[in-house]
């Protein structure tokens, strides 16, 4: 747990003790120094804090008042500034440090020379704590340029005297008040100072979370003042200067029918939003009150939004309403990043081309970028290859003369990129070339293999934006016309894949039930996210359609049968490879049951799973019997991945399975491989050694080794085209072994989905850029993702794609590329943006009121009238981070009654979508099930 304590500090600086949100993590407004490279590596006790999920979070910086430590007493860290800082009024840092009965009371830490903080780092048990230093800008030199931190422990009656710095965050005070987005400054003004106190009509709205006399309070306004004035005047204090973003101006106000047609807000004396209170009951259904929300966004304005005093005056105009009042409740200033504009390529403007684009997963791709323009509104768009003079060219070009096209240092820099990669990576390759001659300009996504070609046109649909009527590419990463610009794409994991696991039944968003169209809508989706391979496992338990069970006749398995293998083929015509899982030993229930001879002893048999003993008379035959009546299913699949355990398994003692574990696992795979085989004789293999690792430490028997030799003989020289399968915790659980004999190697990464029931999606972005650097850097061939709980998922689906191709790619990259598709707005995207990376911290932190309220209400203002098709897709966004949003204003709440109204609250959000309202029935056990474990986050307690 991070505490934030009072610090001591020299005269020129204060600081505030009380308990805090700290700034978001912006690229305008902090830098974080992550100690990376310092002079300790860092151990899980200095993992995490400020840098987390940043490259060097263990590392730290040590030093000690105790010579005998080995450690100096004072270590000086230089570090590199741009100007973001030198327009700040007030500074802050935020000093990480460990604390625990080793460390120093007597810490310091200087900057350039002066005493920023002294620190009291010991503590009766093991923590990472933050010590917050905010300081007046003009009081310290932040200019651009190479400063100094110099960290030094004094000498004291601790014998070991340790000061361990784990990182330091830079910040522009009041950025924002919340943690973990791309930085979207707010300041709320909820107006406890204006004329009204309120009542329960004012009660909620922007400024709920605060306290209630605050949320509460109002401006009133009154025509001809006959109890309250007709304008009101308050001075409101803008803490951070907003002259450098657009601002978007939002007033929450009372609509009733007692209130005036129209009511107005001033800024300095400046008009800036109109209102319209009044409801007029006989067209709607009588509402006593409600509080309502107008919002402008304001882009270079004439109107002052700088740091300092301002004027807001509210007024109202004569209405012929009885009693004519404005009641305004709060007021919030929210400052969107102002960047500048990068490229934009407008369809209605451009010739569209291509070269060695013909019938195969490269023309589909182009059909779908076709129908994603005309689905913008451009529905006339389509191929034209006749240029145009004077338009701008869009070339899409695909085979070995693709390249060829390139401006000459575009077509050096890729090839000397391709250098030595794989021909699998060579072939999923591509580049963006813009190039500017005269008054001719091109754009060319070249590719030199199919697939490549396939991944290029989803980049260039995920760019699609609108303007108005028109749709346009989107480049904001080129900057101008003039110049020569240039985009390289190469996978750094060779495949990237997602494990549908068919284990559960939740309508609509689980696979079960999936038709045709939702199949395909998911597998388009996967290409968009940059995968290539579909990985599947049924539950033959209930879902098989083995003859001589009782549940092959059930209509649900045949569908379910039927439509993957219809997925199959929707796969491979997408791009995409297809793997098929068993576990052998895994029976049809009602067969296993009739069968206690052949039951395993295992424990997975204790919780309910009908595993067999593959010695035990008559199993054998009995598993092949099921297996091959399954494979031919599923016969189209390109590789079959055999996993040993978890369900199945045995380690009976009576058929000799306990001390014989490699050679039962190896005739398995080597048999059921060769029986695959006869059905699709250009199959691969696969096998899964989860969680032979664990079984070795609790049984004391060391067999992995032995399996994976036993396999090699068998293959002969064909086992180094075999996959092993671990898993990305360590380096015991991943496949190094097996690397080392020869063997491709896969991750399964199965935190991205744990089996709770959990239907709300979970980012994941620290685990997963974690796995994917991990396998980039143990030199690992294929990563696939766990996913249950599919549909409402796919988010993170996405950024897994995202991250296995680029594992340098940052959070708010890849969560912006998202957004940018699902919007097709590019100030739209900012906000979804940081409601998704709110949430990522929300379920990975613990549940947060603020933090709650905010992404909440971030995510609705990207959807609000939004018209994209995949808005239709996502719709369940908005309403999902509602419900978690009231699960997060529950937080420290124990009073039943008010828990008793947070689940109809919970229940209402998810009756608001049409995705998640099958489950409104289960609104009570899904909010306190939630709950249990979103208050604890996943960080410290996985679910």
């Amino acid at each position: 747990m991070i505490n934030y304590e009072r610090c001591l500090s020299l005269p020129l600086f204060f600081v505030i003790s009380m308990v805090f949100i700290p700034c978001v993590p912006g690229e305008n407004s902090n830098q974080i120094f992550s100690m990376d490279g310092a002079n300790w590596a860092g151990d899980a006790c200095t993992a995490g804090g400020i840098d987390i999920g940043l490259i060097g979070d263990g590392s730290c910086i040590v030093v000690s008042g105790n010579n005998d430590m080995n450690y100096p007493a004072a270590i000086d860290y230089h570090f590199t500034i741009d100007d973001r800082f030198s327009q700040a009024i007030q500074i802050e840092f935020q000093i990480g440090y460990r604390a625990n009965a080793m460390q120093s009371h007597s810490g310091q830490v200087f900057l350039n020379g002066t005493l920023l903080a002294a620190i009291d780092a010991y503590g009766d048990h093991e923590e990472l704590k933050i010590c917050r230093v905010i300081v007046d800008a003009a009081s310290v030199n932040l200019s651009s340029g190479t400063h100094t931190f110099r960290f030094s422990a004094g000498k004291t009656d601790n014998q070991w005297n340790y000061f361990q710095v784990d990182a330091v965050r830079i910040a522009v005070l009041n950025s924002s008040s919340l943690t973990g987005g791309i930085s979207i400054p707010y300041e709320l003004f909820p107006l406890s100072d204006g004329n009204w106190i309120g009542d329960g009509g004012t009660w909620g709205g922007l400024d709920r979370g605060a306290d209630m006399d605050s949320d509460r309070a109002a401006i009133v306004v009154q025509q001809s003042g006959r109890t309250y004035p007709s304008s009101y005047e308050i001075d409101l204090f803008l803490k951070s200067d907003y002259s450098r973003f657009n601002v978007q101006f939002s007033v929450a106000f009372r609509r009733n029918q007692r209130m005036a047609s129209r009511g107005l807000i001033f800024w300095d004396g400046k008009p800036i939003l109109s209102c319209s209170p009044h409801i007029d009951s006989s067209s709607i259904n009588y509402v006593d009150s409600i509080l309502d929300f107008e919002s402008i966004l304001l882009q270079e304005s004439e109107h002052d939004f700088s740091s300092g005093r301002h004027r807001l005056s509210v007024k109202v105009e004569p209405s012929a309403h009885s009693d004519g009042m404005f009641q305004v409740d709060s007021i919030l200033i929210e400052g969107i990043p102002r960047k500048e504009p990068g490229l934009r390529f407008y369809l209605d403007e451009s010739s569209f081309e291509v070269d060695g684009v013909v019938d195969g997963i490269h023309q589909q791709a182009l059909n779908h970028f076709i129908q994603a323009v005309r689905g913008l509104g451009l529905s006339t768009f389509n191929v034209l290859n006749t240029h145009v003079p004077g338009s701008a060219r869009i070339i899409i070009a695909c085979g070995e003369q693709a390249y060829s096209l390139l401006p000459s240092h575009h077509g050096d820099q890729m090839q000397a990129g391709l250098l030595k990669k794989t021909d699998s990576l060579q072939r999923q390759s591509y580049c963006l070339s813009f190039a500017a001659s005269g008054n001719e300009t091109e754009l060319i996504a070249a590719s030199s293999a199919p697939l490549g070609c396939v991944y290029s046109i989803s980049d260039l649909q995920l760019r699609l934006k609108k303007d108005g009527e028109r749709v346009y590419l989107d480049f904001p990463e080129w900057r101008s016309e003039s110049s020569s610009n240039f985009i390289q794409e190469i996978p750094s994991v060779e495949d990237r894949g997602e494990y549908l696991n068919i284990g559960y039944n939740f309508k609509d968003i689980t696979p079960h039930e999936w038709n045709t169209e939702r199949w395909h809508q998911y597998i388009d989706m996967l290409v968009l996210a940059r995968l290539n391979r579909l990985y599947f496992y049924i539950w033959n338990d209930i879902y098989t359609m083995y003859p001589g069970s009782e549940f092959s006749r059930n209509s649900l398995n045949l569908q379910i049968h039927e439509n993957i293998r219809e997925a199959i083929d929707y796969a491979h015509s997408r791009g995409l490879d297809v793997t098929y899982m068993i576990c052998p030993t895994y029976f049809p229930a009602d067969i296993w049951q009739k069968h206690p001879e052949m039951h395993a002893e295992i424990e997975y048999v204790a919780h309910g799973f009908p595993a067999v003993c593959p010695n035990a008379p008559g199993a054998w035959e009995m598993m092949k019997d099921i297996y091959r009546s399954e494979m031919q299913w599923f016969s189209k699949a390109d590789a079959l991945q055999i996993w040993f355990y978890d369900p199945g398994g045995c380690w009976c003692e009576k058929n000799g399975c306990r001390h014989n574990q490699a050679a039962i696992l190896a005739r398995q795979f080597n048999e059921f491989s060769q029986m695959f085989k006869e059905l699709n004789p250009a199959a691969r293999f696969e096998f899964n050694i989860w969680p032979i690792w664990l079984w070795e430490h609790n049984m004391k028997i060391d067999y992995r080794k032995d399996l994976s030799l036993n396999i090699k003989r068998y293959f002969s020289d064909q086992y180094n085209s075999i996959s092993a399968v671990g898993s990305p915790d360590n380096d015991t659980t991943l496949p190094l072994l097996e690397k080392e004999l020869g063997y491709r190697t896969s991750a399964f990464i199965f935190g991205t989905n744990p089996e709770n029931g959990y239907i709300f999606l979970m980012p994941n972005l620290s685990l997963i850029s974690e796995v994917s650097h991990r396998a980039v850097e143990k030199g690992i061939d294929s990563a696939f993702g766990h996913r249950l709980e599919a549909w409402t998922r796919y988010p993170s689906t996405f950024f897994m794609g995202q991250l296995m191709w680029s594992p340098e790619a940052t959070h708010e990259h890849v969560v912006n590329r998202f957004a940018s598709w699902v919007t097709a707005d590019p100030e739209r995207a900012i906000k979804l943006s940081e409601a998704i990376l709110l949430l990522d911290k929300f379920t990975y932190e613990g549940a947060d009121q603020q933090i709650g309220l905010r992404m909440s209400d971030l995510a609705f203002e990207a959807f609000d009238r939004l018209d994209t098709p995949q808005a239709q897709l996502f719709e369940y966004i908005p309403s999902m981070l509602k419900a978690l949003s009231v699960i997060g204003s529950s937080v420290g709440v124990d009073d039943n009654s008010c828990l008793t109204a947070a689940v109809e609250m919970f229940r209402d959000a998810l009756r608001s979508s049409a995705t998640l309202s099958p489950f409104e029935a289960n609104s009570k056990y899904l909010f306190e099930k939630y709950r249990g474990f979103l208050i604890k986050g996943s960080r410290k307690s996985p679910f």
